[in-house]
C-alpha cells in the first residue's frame, strides 16, 4: 500500500501511438467487493500491461480489493478526504496526477467522479469517467447540478447500458458525442467449476438438499429483497424444499431479517453477508434473483447467466438489453405475486430452467467476454490522447 507521493514515476506518453504504453489512473472512492470494483479488478487482469499501465487512487476508504490489486503488481494509493467538504482533496489529487504524469485519469461512482474531474482540470490531464447506474438517490440537486457542469471537463463517458446512455442525455443533459456504449463483461475464467455444489454449500453453511434461489447486492430498498422474500412465502406449502440465500449486507438487514421470522421462513432465508466467492455461490444454487426499481448493467446478472443460471428480473436499466424474455429470463414487476409466478415455473420445470440457463450463458459467451472489455478501454484511451494532440 502506498501512500500520497510513494507511487512509481511513470513517463507521460506523448503520442497516442497504439506501440507506445499509456499510463492510466482509475479513481474510486473506495474497494469494497462490489459489481463496479470487481469490473475494474477484471478488466485490469485482463489488460495488456506492455500496452496500458495501471495504478489506482482511492479516496474515501480501502477496502478487501486493494489486496488483489496490488497481488497484480498495480500500486494503490490513498489520499483521504477527510471529510465531506474537505476541498483540500482536489489539490492534493492533483499535484499526484501532475506527479505521476498519468496520460489518463479515470473516475468511477459520483464521489471519485466530483473530485477526480476538478482535480483532472487542475492537472490539465485528461478524464474518463464510467457511468455504472441511471439516476443515484443517494445524490441531491446540488450534487446532479454539479455532475452536470463538470461533464464539459470530461474527454470521454463510458456507458455500461444503453439505458444509462439515454439516461445521460435525456435525464441529465450531457454533451452525446462525449458518450461511449461499453457494456460490462465477464471474466468466464472464474466460472469454471473447481468446487462441487454440495461442496459450496457445505462450506456456506447451508442445506445441499434445498434448492436455492440467490439474490446478490446491496440490502437497500431498491434491490427489492423484501418482495422475494413475500414470494417465497407464497410459494412455500407448494415448494417445501426451496429457500433464498441473500448475499450482501446493508442498512435494510434488519428489518429483512424480522420479515423472514414474521413469516416464518427462518430456516429457508439465510443471510450471508458479503462474499468473495460469488461465482461458486452462483453455481450452487437454481435461480438468480434480482427484483430491483433502478440498474445499469449489473454484474451479478452477466455472472448468473455466466454460471448457466435461469434469471428472474424486473425490465429496468440495461437489463432488457441482456435478457430476452423465455429465452434467458424471466421478467417479473417489482411485487410479491409476479415474482412467486416466475419462481412457481421454474421451480417446476427444471428442463425450462437449464434451457434458460445455457441459452444465457451462450449469451455471455458471445457478447460480454471482459476480454472484449478491456480492449475496448484501451482503444479509448488512445482516441481520447489523440484528440488531445491534434487539439480537439
Amino acid at each position: 500500500m502506498l501512500s500520497d507521493g510513494q507511487a512509481p514515476m511513470i513517463s507521460r506518453s506523448l503520442a497516442a501511438s497504439s506501440d507506445r504504453q499509456i499510463s492510466v489512473c482509475h479513481l474510486l472512492p473506495e474497494l469494497p467487493a462490489h459489481g463496479a470494483e470487481q469490473l475494474l479488478l477484471d478488466i485490469a487482469r485482463k489488460t495488456d500491461r506492455n500496452r496500458v499501465a495501471l495504478s489506482v487512487c482511492l479516496i474515501s476508504g480501502l477496502g478487501p480489493l486493494v489486496k488483489d490489486f496490488e497481488a497484480l503488481g498495480i500500486p494503490v494509493t490513498y489520499i483521504p478526504k477527510r471529510s465531506r467538504k474537505d476541498l483540500s482533496v482536489v489539490l492534493r489529487l492533483a499535484d499526484f496526477f501532475r506527479k505521476k504524469r498519468f496520460d489518463i485519469v479515470h473516475t468511477h461512482l459520483f464521489t471519485a467522479d466530483l473530485w477526480g474531474r476538478l482535480a483532472g482540470v487542475i492537472a490539465r490531464v485528461p478524464i474518463v469517467s464510467t457511468s455504472h447506474t441511471t439516476s443515484d438517490p443517494n445524490v441531491g440537486r446540488i450534487g446532479r447540478f454539479l455532475d452536470r457542469a463538470l461533464d464539459r471537463k470530461n474527454n470521454a463517458v463510458i456507458c455500461v447500458s444503453d439505458a444509462v446512455r439515454r439516461y445521460r442525455i435525456s435525464g441529465a443533459g450531457f454533451d452525446p458525442k462525449k458518450l461511449h456504449l461499453i457494456e460490462n463483461g465477464i471474466d468466464l475464467d472464474r466460472f469454471e467449476a473447481t468446487v462441487s455444489r454440495d461442496e459450496v454449500l457445505k462450506r456456506v453453511g447451508v442445506d445441499a438438499k434445498r434448492r436455492w434461489i440467490a439474490i446478490v447486492g446491496r440490502l437497500v430498498p431498491l434491490k427489492g429483497h423484501r418482495f422475494l422474500i413475500e414470494a417465497l412465502s407464497m410459494i412455500s406449502k407448494d415448494f417445501p424444499d426451496a429457500g433464498i440465500l441473500v448475499v450482501g449486507e446493508g442498512e435494510d438487514e434488519e428489518e429483512l431479517r424480522t420479515l423472514v421470522e414474521r413469516r416464518g421462513l427462518s430456516d429457508r432465508v439465510v443471510f450471508l453477508g458479503l462474499r468473495r466467492d460469488v461465482p461458486e455461490i452462483l453455481r450452487a444454487v437454481e435461480i438468480l434473483a434480482m427484483p430491483s426499481s433502478r440498474e445499469g448493467l449489473p454484474i451479478v446478472l452477466l455472472e448468473a447467466m455466466a454460471a448457466s443460471l435461469p434469471v428472474v428480473v424486473t425490465r429496468v436499466g440495461g437489463i432488457p438489453e441482456v435478457v430476452t424474455e423465455e429465452k434467458s429470463g424471466l421478467f417479473v414487476s417489482q411485487d410479491p405475486d409476479s415474482i412467486a409466478a416466475a419462481l412457481r415455473r421454474l421451480l417446476s420445470d427444471p428442463d425450462l430452467a437449464r434451457l434458460l440457463g445455457r441459452q444465457g450463458r451462450r449469451l455471455i459467451e458471445e457478447r460480454y467476454d471482459i476480454r472484449t472489455v478491456a480492449r475496448r478501454y484501451e482503444e479509448l484511451y488512445r482516441k481520447v490522447l489523440l484528440s488531445k494532440e491534434e487539439g480537439r
